[in-house]
């Protein structure tokens, strides 16, 4: 085979969240290359798909509500003929699933599957059944974005030899602040003396809100002039409004929703906390640590590969809201210590952590792959 190589990404694109960030930043990178030529489907319109098409390459979205498997397939195989497809890179276990069938029956394609996450690895018996076909007959190649998630896929029966670990990456330098933090603070009637903790991520379960909501009430409790922002959109929005209310804290709580350029809203936090239960390695928390904002995290996933505690951030146990306060207060109180971990993470990011290096590694396992 020639040094040229046609990919199609294989993603959701249900929703705007770390694993659709990630493919963009991917794509954008990969296009650049003389030697590369990109393709993607999505099986949702939503947010990557508009973005993806701003990119002039060939997108389609064979939109799951609307077809039968087999027909998701025999459409998927008709893109790849089309566009020449040498290997397709899946983004989640129902896109590895139909993509590897239809690769496999396009003249046995080479496949590789990024886990951005633990996703239903431990899920219920037919999403487990449907990862193990995955992994053992569809997939050429793993991407875990950790080395806490290889390590958790080995343990889960998963090849180590199939697995590479490839870092998500960020554009540092296109981190983009829009609008003046004062006049957002303003929009949101936060009084000028208060200090705004924050958090962006999707309202889910695996996020660990009841534990910021019980750091937040604690704080509160102490007396600190607090106000905890939310950024972001979810199932369970309006389960934790509920628990607030119950909390007695809603006036201290604001949900801003999804926001385009999130970073408009990052910039108003005076720490960002993260309380996940498990993570593969959260683009949100290197975009905050990248401009220079203080981090406090759960010790969880590939979050300790990125942050040292008290060097570039405050590691606290999972679910331990007691912890995630103090370090909080910790931060607030002792303006020297917060200045030192902001300089540490910023650095540390740009150095470890950009997209340009991520996209370079996936692109050198491609070729790889490709000269078996």
């Amino acid at each position: 085979m020639s040094n040229f190589i046609s990919i199609c990404h294989v993603v959701s694109g249900d929703l705007w969240g770390g694993a659709e960030a990630q493919v963009y930043q991917l794509v954008k990178h990969t296009i650049e290359k003389d030697n590369c030529k990109v393709c993607v489907i999505t099986l949702n319109k939503g947010v990557l798909f508009d973005k993806l098409c701003d990119l002039s390459i060939s997108v389609v979205a064979i939109e799951e509500n609307k077809r039968h498997l087999w027909e998701m397939i025999a459409e998927m195989r008709s893109f790849f003929k089309k566009n020449s497809v040498h290997l397709i890179h899946c983004h989640g276990f129902k896109e590895n699933f139909l993509a590897g069938i239809a690769g496999k029956m396009s003249g046995k394609l080479v496949t590789t599957r990024t886990h951005h996450g633990r996703g239903v690895v431990r899920g219920s018996f037919p999403k487990v059944f449907v990862e193990k076909l995955n992994a053992c007959f569809l997939t050429d190649k793993m991407i875990a974005v950790s080395h806490e998630l290889k390590t958790f896929l080995t343990e889960n029966g998963f090849s180590s030899s199939k697995i590479k670990v490839i870092h998500n990456g960020i554009d540092c330098e296109n981190l983009s602040v829009s609008k003046d933090r004062n006049v957002i603070r303003e929009e949101l009637l936060i009084p000028s003396d208060s200090f705004v903790i924050g958090t962006a991520s999707r309202i889910e379960l695996e996020k660990g809100y009841e534990y910021l909501l019980s750091a937040v009430k604690k704080l509160i409790d102490e007396g600190l002039p607090i106000v905890f922002v939310i950024v972001g959109t979810g199932n369970l929005k309006q389960k934790y409004q509920q628990m607030a209310k119950e909390m007695n804290i809603s006036e201290f709580i604001i949900f801003v929703g999804f926001q385009e350029n999130v970073c408009n809203y990052l910039n108003i936090f005076d720490v960002f906390v993260m309380m996940s239960l498990h993570e593969g390695l959260p683009l949100t928390l290197l975009e905050v640590m990248c401009m220079g904002k203080p981090v406090v995290c759960s010790a969880v996933g590939g979050i300790p590969e990125i942050v040292e505690s008290n060097f570039s951030g405050i590691l606290v146990p999972s679910k331990d809201y007691e912890a995630c306060a103090e370090a909080c207060k910790k931060i607030l109180n002792y303006n020297d210590f917060k200045v030192r971990i902001e300089e540490n993470a910023c650095n540390h990011i740009k150095t470890n952590f950009s997209s340009t290096k991520t996209a370079e590694s996936t692109i050198q396992l491609y070729k790889k792959i490709l000269e078996r």
